[in-house]
């Protein structure tokens, strides 16, 4: 028994149970969606659709701003297969469900670029990047701008991040955060592109490469200032009372159970709400905590941050960000609104960021908890 063992590990090698269960949960994941979209505009559908009610051109599609944020490029390609597809929406689901498999591709590579190799363990990687937690992203507001493009680029920022030629990877960094700040919520990453390269500024001793990060800076702080060019501060305001503002901190972690709750059974919902409540809290905590051991190391040692601390801290800054927003925008109107499941795709970098803590620790340990 044990050689048959022995060749079915050789032949299983972790590169192919990864690209095997990568390949399940891509189909899985494109039945699901063509099994439950419908051919029928929809909720929000009729108002992200007024650009071409209105026969917008291009640079108004790509600036266009529904709320707090612009929707870009993918909304530029998405009013582009409309057109080709005479409004089939049912075609719009399954285009997000095919960016949504190349999120997951990306998420793959910058794990292998990270760890130097693939592990059994990484078959969570597709597993969370690909769940139908997220259904209303695919079904029910298939607009690519609002999460699943956005985090698409946020994979491929990270990933540039670790490009070894400086002048390439800073050059790489601006263009994937231009195209960020402009998609959806990605406008986050603007903030953390510029406080990023503050540090690098501030840390860098190389004269000749703290003038190229300080040019980097100052072009992340044009983008921004670009981003609130003819800005209007009046659409969508989110209604917050000033009594509601204590409670926001409990309230960001209370969207962390939102991955979790189309999985809850309605039974005992209330009782797994306070347990994830309570998980959502130590998520919170261990941001911080990670946050201050980073820049204590990285200070004290006057050493440069690493590529995986990087990746971590992009990671939980940019969750962070959009909970926050997230919080304000929907306390207001209903405690159990920023649980839809078109809110849990910008948890993913969290999830994610949190294995990617499990697989730093000493080997021994990280294989019992795997």
């Amino acid at each position: 028994q044990q050689p048959m063992l022995k060749k079915l590990l050789l032949f299983f090698t972790p590169n192919k149970v990864v690209s095997l269960v990568f390949i399940a949960f891509s189909l899985k994941l494109l039945f699901s969606i063509y099994s439950h979209a419908v051919n029928i505009l929809f909720w929000d559908q009729w108002d992200l659709y007024n650009v071409l009610f209105y026969k917008k051109n291009l640079l108004e599609m790509f600036l266009y701003q529904p709320g707090i944020h612009r929707m870009g490029l993918p909304f530029v390609l998405e009013m582009c297969l409309a057109q080709l597809t005479h409004w089939n929406t049912k075609i719009d689901s399954l285009f997000v469900g095919a960016i949504s498999i190349l999120a997951c591709y990306f998420a793959l590579i910058l794990k292998k670029k990270l760890f130097k190799k693939l592990s059994y363990s990484d078959i969570i990687i597709p597993a969370i990047c690909l769940s139908f937690v997220q259904y209303e992203s695919f079904t029910v507001i298939p607009f690519p701008s609002l999460a699943i493009f956005p985090l698409l680029l946020i994979f491929i920022y990270c990933r540039v991040w670790l490009i070894k030629n400086t002048s390439i990877r800073y050059i790489s960094v601006i263009i994937v955060n231009f195209f960020l700040i402009y998609s959806g919520y990605g406008m986050f990453i603007g903030f953390i592109t510029v406080t990023v390269f503050a540090y690098l500024f501030f840390t860098e001793k190389d004269l000749k490469q703290k003038r190229i990060i300080l040019v980097s800076l100052l072009v992340s702080l044009i983008m921004i200032a670009g981003f609130f060019y003819n800005y209007n501060l009046t659409r969508d305001p989110a209604p917050i009372s000033i009594l509601l503002f204590p409670f926001i901190p409990f309230y960001i972690p209370f969207l962390f159970s939102g991955f979790f709750l189309p999985l809850i059974p309605n039974i005992d919902k209330l009782f797994y709400l306070c347990v994830l409540f309570s998980f959502g809290i130590s998520c919170v905590v261990l941001y911080f905590y990670f946050f201050y051991k980073t820049l204590r190391k990285t200070i004290l040692k006057s050493s440069k941050i690493s590529s995986i601390n990087l990746v971590l801290l992009i990671f939980f800054s940019f969750t962070l960000l959009y909970s926050l927003t997230n919080s304000i925008g929907r306390i207001s109107i209903d405690p159990f609104h920023g649980l839809s499941s078109r809110y849990t795709t910008f948890l993913i970098p969290f999830f994610l960021g949190l294995y990617f803590c499990l697989l730093q620790l000493p080997n021994n340990m990280s294989k019992r908890i795997s």
